[in-house]
């Protein structure tokens, strides 16, 4: 995964809900056709949500994970589907083409919340 330059988006979650994200700015314009700024006020992610990506594989065997910030645009990307990275000229990196080979869906990890029982465990006052 590259850094490179970061500035925030917003991330739509599948309640529509929009939330401030910050993730690479040339990545995440690659796959994005639309890539808003967050409304000022906006939250960022909650710890348990887990946004959707793409996983993308270049033929050199370079890879990227690629966060997408709406339902229909997830929606739209398909398995294969290529992408090109342009060339960046300071860097001398030149144009690059991946394709990708995973879709991962949004998803909820909910918090497992411990209490004591009151049983007896081993535990002493």
């Amino acid at each position: 995964m590259s850094f490179g330059s970061q500035r925030g988006f917003a991330y739509v979650d599948d309640d529509g809900v929009v939330h401030a994200i910050r993730a690479d700015e040339s990545n995440v314009e690659m796959v994005n056709t639309a890539a808003p700024t967050p409304p000022v006020g906006s939250t960022g992610v909650p710890m348990e949500l887990h946004m959707r990506y793409i996983r993308l594989r270049s033929g050199d065997g370079g890879s990227k994970t690629i966060p997408i910030l709406t339902p229909a645009r997830y929606q739209a990307i398909t398995l294969g589907q290529a992408f090109a990275a342009p060339a960046v000229g300071e860097e001398n990196v030149p144009a690059t083409s991946f394709v990708v080979t995973a879709k991962v869906p949004e998803r909820i990890k909910r918090a497992v919340v411990a209490i004591d029982t009151g049983k007896i465990d081993g535990d002493q006052p």
